[in-house]
């Protein structure tokens, strides 16, 4: 399984991570030239899972990213979640697509941010 972990404390997105736990530190690996390890504090970040699926462009969809689908000149957003209630990943939004298998189908989806380094681009759909 991939994962991506947001840095809470230095507001920084970290792709391509090994996470390992242990009693006060997650480590996380960072998989860049260097391989470096960087331990940070459980209550410092959020970890967030690869849903195994990609958008129009072929971007890997993540928990947590920020998705639109257009009608026309109209555009919708959402965010991915992970739904206990229905075992599945979910998109919530204005959207009509609920389930986010039948969203990434859509020919005319894009992951267009991330909830923690474009927070405002729900908040348009909010207002």
């Amino acid at each position: 399984m991939k994962f991506r972990v947001w840095d809470k404390g230095i507001n920084q997105l970290y792709y391509d991570v090994r996470v390992t736990s242990t009693d006060k530190y997650e480590k996380v690996e960072v998989l860049d030239c260097f391989s470096d390890w960087i331990g940070i504090e459980k209550n410092n970040h959020v970890i967030m899972r690869n849903t195994g699926l990609k958008d129009k462009k072929g971007n890997e969809i993540y928990e947590g990213d920020i998705c639109a689908y257009y009608y026309g000149d109209v555009a919708e957003y959402c965010e991915v979640k992970w739904s206990d209630k229905y075992s599945t990943w979910m998109i919530e939004g204005d959207s009509d697509i609920e389930f986010l298998r039948d969203f990434a189908k859509h020919i005319s989806s894009e992951v267009i941010g991330n909830i923690y380094e474009d927070p405002e681009l729900l908040e348009e759909v909010e207002e």
